[in-house]
């Protein structure tokens, strides 16, 4: 479970969502720092957390039923 959420959530998910959400905000217009990046990467890396263990568990419960 451990490798699943770090792998598939802290750092897939977390880090590709931080990237694709700084590229928006650049897009946008906005000034955006090293401080905005690395809070970016930060805040999507602990999200990732929570998605990768929601996923995992949603995974276990999908096979309980079959």
């Amino acid at each position: 479970m451990l490798r699943f959420v770090v792998v598939r959530g802290v750092l897939m998910w977390g880090i590709c969502t931080a990237v694709i959400f700084t590229a928006i905000q650049v897009l946008q217009h906005h000034e955006v720092g090293t401080l905005d990046v690395a809070r970016n990467i930060g805040t999507f890396m602990v999200g990732g957390i929570f998605w990768g263990a929601t996923m995992w568990w949603l995974s276990g419960r999908k096979k309980g039923k079959s």
